[in-house]
């Protein structure tokens, strides 16, 4: 996601989408790369720590209402509410989290 940032942003304001730029070729893919490696390695590495935390959550989530299903407890309705619930804030704390980073790394990419 990085790369692709930095590279958007390098076309962008180089001018290489006008008709009238004098630079061709200032745009490069392996300079973003360069970039996320030796400035920003640490940025990418909390975002991905953050994504694989949630994913962790969700994955043990799941296998404690997977127990809880299988246990017969979940005939109860005010259980079923409850895993719907907690599956539902799951979700959204995930997506936003998601979003965030992906947008952090737009930030970081801009603003190098």
């Amino acid at each position: 996601m990085f790369v692709i940032a930095a590279t958007t942003c390098m076309w962008y304001f180089a001018g290489q989408g006008s008709d009238n730029t004098s630079k061709k070729g200032t745009v490069s893919i392996s300079l973003s790369f360069r970039w996320a490696i030796l400035y920003h390695l640490g940025t990418m590495a909390l975002g991905s720590f953050l994504i694989a935390t949630m994913n962790f959550i969700k994955v043990i989530f799941e296998y404690f209402a997977s127990k809880v299903e299988a246990s017969g407890a979940s005939m109860n309705p005010i259980v079923k509410i409850t895993l719907w619930i907690a599956r539902c804030f799951i979700w959204c704390v995930d997506c936003c989290i998601k979003l965030i980073n992906k947008n952090a790394y737009i930030q970081v990419a801009l603003y190098n």
